[in-house]
C-alpha cells in the first residue's frame, strides 16, 4: 500500500502542508480563469496565500529537484545583474524546456498521488 504523502506551498507565511484533494479542477487544462481557480483552491483548503506563492513554490521545489539557479531564474524571467549576462548571449532554451519537462512530470506525480486524509499547517 503507498503511503499518502504531504506537500507544501511555500506562502508568504511560510511552507504549509496540503493535500493534493482540494484541486478544484480535474485537469491542469480546463483551467479558463486562474484568478477563481486560486479562489476555489484558496476556499477548499483554508489557506490564505496569492498566485504568487506558486511561482515561489515551484522556483523552491525546482532547485529543490537539482535544476541550476540559473536556469530557474531565466524561467522566471528575472533580469540578471551580473556583468557576465551582458556577454552571454545563450538563449537557455533548451535548459528552459528540459527544466519544464521534468517540473511538468513533478507535478503529474503530485496531483496524481493518492490524498492524504488531512490538510493542516506546517
Amino acid at each position: 500500500m503507498r503511503r499518502a504523502r504531504n506537500h507544501y506551498v511555500c506562502t508568504k507565511n511560510g511552507p504549509r502542508r496540503i493535500s493534493c484533494k482540494w484541486l478544484p479542477f480535474k485537469s491542469l487544462l480546463t483551467i479558463r480563469n486562474p484568478q477563481k481557480a486560486l479562489e476555489r483552491i484558496q476556499k477548499a483548503t483554508k489557506i490564505d496565500f496569492v498566485g504568487h506563492d506558486f511561482r515561489r513554490t515551484a522556483a523552491s521545489l525546482m532547485t529543490g529537484m537539482g535544476i541550476p539557479r540559473l536556469t530557474v531564474k531565466k524561467i522566471l524571467n528575472h533580469v540578471e545583474r551580473e556583468i557576465t549576462a551582458v556577454y552571454d548571449r545563450h538563449s537557455y532554451d533548451a535548459e528552459k524546456r528540459d527544466a519544464l519537462e521534468a517540473w511538468a512530470e513533478r507535478l503529474i506525480t503530485v496531483v496524481s498521488e493518492k490524498p492524504a486524509t488531512q490538510i493542516s499547517g506546517a
